[in-house]
């Protein structure tokens, strides 16, 4: 019996990996997959800086999230932020959700607070990504170009980062 498993296997392993379904059930699968897996988008509202002479700055950003999905998910207590500053040096941070409740109901967004003491040049820095980890979901980076606030897609934020990484250029920036 084993034998007949393992030539059925061998002659076609995508039926025998999916049934008789074969590629039409492999679409059918990742489509099901793909429509029950809870999704967030994530929104800059603002931050405030409150610096006090120390090497690092309470700072406090508002965000809003929305779960675009079907099923509930919750955030992760931190969210790591990493930037550059203007010599190109690369920092870290981690910033807490103020909330107690990080809940996420489909379709719902909710406005949260993340509280942080990065270095005090954070307020300086260019090609901020926020990475909010979800219970349910994966992660969803939050790209922001400068202090502005500028949002930005995955492409021109990796491609203006790795611009001013290599050449110090930064021709996001106005003025």
């Amino acid at each position: 019996m084993m034998e007949a498993i393992v030539a059925a296997f061998l002659a076609d392993p995508i039926k025998a990996i999916l049934g008789s379904g074969g590629v039409l059930g492999l679409v059918m699968l990742l489509v099901k997959e793909s429509r029950t897996q809870a999704r967030s988008r994530v929104r800059l509202l603002g931050h405030t800086y409150e610096p006090n002479g120390s090497y690092e700055c309470p700072t406090e950003v508002r965000v809003e999230i929305e779960n675009v999905g079907r099923e509930p998910t919750s955030l992760e207590p931190t969210v790591l932020m990493t930037c550059r500053y203007a010599r190109r040096e690369f920092k870290m941070a981690t910033f807490k959700i103020a909330e107690a409740d990080r809940s996420l109901p489909p379709v719902t967004p909710h406005t949260f607070v993340l509280l942080g003491n990065p270095p005090v040049g954070f307020m300086f820095s260019h090609f901020r990504n926020y990475r909010f980890e979800f219970t349910r979901g994966g992660s969803v980076n939050l790209r922001i170009l400068n202090a502005s606030g500028e949002a930005a897609g995955p492409l021109k934020f990796l491609a203006l980062k790795w611009l001013f990484v290599l050449t110090g250029a930064l021709p996001h920036v106005k003025g």
